[in-house]
């Protein structure tokens, strides 16, 4: 599934929809230097094992000042500080940089549901899916991408109704992709005919 990054991510693909992050609250922790070589789980010297790493990968790296995030299933995961300053926001009381609860900013993205098994190399390795879950397209470029599992999905996420705007974003994004790939104008079955599709894990 890496070759969305050069058909035009999941705005191309069947039944994709907007969703956004529900606003719950999420423990953060930042990372400081004796994080690197802790190995208590989800821990591994300097990554974590995330719910979708896959088998024999050492898991996601992060660095000192990254945010380890965890769900409200008690799954973590860690976000670079730039994007993680971006997109979350401390609660009240709360403080931007300090360890505490932060809730994801409203930040519409792209989800499909897919319903064998995939996989996808994100910015910080390959993860694997399972039938079912959901793959996530956080960016407008379609270089980064998440799984969530089904059940979080549905329990962190809500599905949005196409406003005009969202309507039009999409169109914008069909039309770019479209134009990097040296096509005169969008059509789907163009652009679908280029994607190669599910890639085993």
């Amino acid at each position: 599934m890496n070759d969305l990054k050069t058909t035009g991510g999941l705005a191309w693909m069947r039944d994709t929809i907007w969703a956004q992050k529900r606003p719950m609250p999420l423990d953060v922790h930042f990372v400081v230097e004796k994080d690197l070589t802790r190995t208590d789980p989800p821990y591994s010297k300097g990554r974590i094992l995330t719910l979708e790493t896959a088998p024999g990968d050492p898991g996601v790296a992060f660095v000192a000042g990254d945010a380890i995030v965890t769900g409200s299933k008690g799954e973590s995961w860690p976000i670079a500080r730039a994007i993680f300053d971006a997109t979350y926001a401390p609660t009240p009381g709360g403080r931007a940089g300090a360890d505490g609860t932060f809730v994801k900013k409203p930040l519409p993205v792209l989800a499909v549901q897919i319903n064998e098994p995939f996989s996808v190399t994100a910015s910080w390795g390959k993860l694997v899916g399972k039938p079912g879950d959901w793959l996530v397209q956080y960016d407008d470029t379609a270089q980064d991408f998440g799984i969530v599992a089904a059940h979080i999905f549905e329990q962190t996420y809500e599905r949005l109704i196409p406003t005009p705007a969202l309507q039009a974003r999409m169109e914008t994004l069909r039309g770019q992709h479209a134009k990097a790939l040296g096509l005169n104008t969008y059509e789907p079955r163009a652009i679908l005919s280029l994607i190669v599709g599910i890639q085993a894990p």
